[in-house]
């Protein structure tokens, strides 16, 4: 009895020690341990997309089993089930999808639409025609994504054109004459820009500081449009005005820039070109301007002598010259 006592103690005493080992040190603030964390359960794999089970039209089962798949789409359509029309006439062939298609985007005149119809049938022209001018940089940015290369400068400048029309923002046509590569049309409104700031400047007695600030703005423009797009249609015009300000320059004895302003300007086609004659002007008050001297801006003509001066000087008749002063 003593021995199963002494032996009941020592299995006892094992388990205790076993327990003691297996239990984790208390924390020395004397906190209870945390419960460990539930394992995270894996992420839900996604379902089939659920919708409302399609009610059972004998019309369109019947089209169907007979293969025509254009009555089903009817059906489907007139009873608003766009989806399945739209999966039927994909099963009906190439014709019977685009008319579907056609049919399903006409019946909307969203604005989302619109554009989705222009992307679809890339019937761009139609769509930048009709589409409304306030959101005009949407079709800019729906033309320069969707359009093709060829279609696009046109795209531009019938956006730009209904922009100053219509609308009358010139900063917003300009902007799309520049996507256009229309230096024409931009320099043209730059200059009208230009012109009324000069004639706001003069009514309010603005020096001439001002009108050459605004020339110079206007040169800088019209320069790097015309080296980015290297189309030289708006040089006539921007030549008018390089020359009036290579004449400001002229003026304040700036002769070494006015002149590097005229180099750049295409050959004149006139002898009366104000350019060329600038350049002459220029030229004739500092040679060393140019390695040689620019062309005469005018038509030499050659007059011929006079009868008179080929026969010699004749005093008229009568005529006697005063010895000197004679006093009265």
């Amino acid at each position: 009895m003593a021995i199963a006592t002494e032996r009941q103690m020592s299995q006892a005493s094992e388990l205790d020690a076993m327990g003691a080992a297996a239990t984790p040190p208390a924390p020395d603030d004397g906190a209870s341990p945390m419960p460990p964390e539930p394992a995270a359960e894996p992420p839900a794999r996604a379902g089939p997309l659920e919708t409302a089970p399609a009610p059972d039209d004998p019309d369109v089962s019947l089209a169907m089993l007979n293969g025509n798949f254009a009555t089903a789409v009817e059906v489907c359509l007139a009873q608003g089930r766009v989806a399945d029309a739209l999966i039927l006439a994909a099963s009906g062939g190439e014709e019977l999808w685009a008319a579907t298609r056609d049919q399903y985007l006409a019946s909307n005149k969203s604005a989302f639409m619109s554009r989705l119809s222009a992307v679809v049938h890339q019937d761009f022209d139609r769509y930048v025609a009709e589409s409304s001018l306030p959101a005009w940089k949407e079709t800019l940015a729906l033309i320069h994504t969707y359009a093709s290369a060829e279609a696009l400068q046109g795209l531009c400048n019938l956006l730009g054109e209904r922009l100053e029309a219509e609308a009358g923002d010139a900063s917003a046509a300009v902007l799309c004459y520049m996507c256009a590569a229309n230096t024409v049309k931009a320099v043209e409104l730059w200059h009208a820009r230009y012109s009324e700031q000069s004639a706001g400047a003069a009514g309010g007695g603005g020096g001439g500081g001002a009108e050459a600030g605004s020339l110079l703005e206007l040169l800088e423009k019209a320069v790097v449009l015309q080296e980015a797009t290297q189309i030289k249609d708006g040089y006539p015009l921007i030549a008018e005005q390089l020359t009036a300000f290579a004449e400001l320059l002229a003026a304040q004895g700036c002769l070494h820039e006015a002149m590097g302003y005229l180099v750049q300007l295409p050959p004149a086609e006139t002898v009366d070109d104000p350019a060329a004659l600038l350049m002459h002007r220029i030229h004739g008050a500092n040679p060393n301007l140019l390695m040689a001297p620019p062309p005469v801006p005018y038509d030499v003509v050659h007059v011929p002598e006079s009868s008179a001066a080929q026969a010699g000087y004749q005093p008229q008749a009568g005529y006697q010259p005063q010895a000197g002063y004679q006093p009265q």
